[in-house]
């Protein structure tokens, strides 16, 4: 009798070592499906620091290229205030040279009504040279 309740004793032992193989079994399976979890966290982990760090250096480039561009506006800015100047200076340098040249046309006017005296003093003479001529 006391052999019979080992042989159940033992057999029973027997069920509950297979019962925690197969816990064992299952809990290592569930460990390596944790650990490739983890593997592909770490992974996009790792992607996400790459692309962050990418990301921080594209800023920093996009920053350099804007303060670039403000020198430039700014020096665009100074070229079109200069141009400014010179086309004010232009306009005052074309009304002085109007104002010259309205100036220029009243004695240009007084000098071609002489001129055409003279031609016809000059008329004048010639035919009173012609007439002398023929005495």
């Amino acid at each position: 009798s006391e052999y019979t309740a080992l042989q159940a004793t033992g057999s029973e032992m027997s069920s509950e070592c297979r019962t925690l193989q197969a816990y064992d079994g299952a809990i290592d399976s569930e460990y390596k499906a944790l650990q490739n979890i983890h593997s592909v966290l770490q992974d996009n982990y790792n992607t996400l620091w790459t692309s962050n760090s990418v990301m921080e250096d594209e800023c920093k480039a996009l920053q350099k290229a804007h303060s670039i561009m403000e020198t430039e506006y700014k020096a665009l800015q100074n070229t079109h205030s200069v141009i400014e100047g010179e086309y004010e200076a232009l306009q005052k340098l074309h009304s002085e040279m109007m104002s010259g040249y309205t100036a220029l046309q009243a004695p240009n006017s007084a000098m071609e009504s002489e001129y055409k005296a003279l031609q016809g003093t000059h008329h004048a003479m010639e035919s009173e040279y012609k007439v002398l001529q023929d005495i």
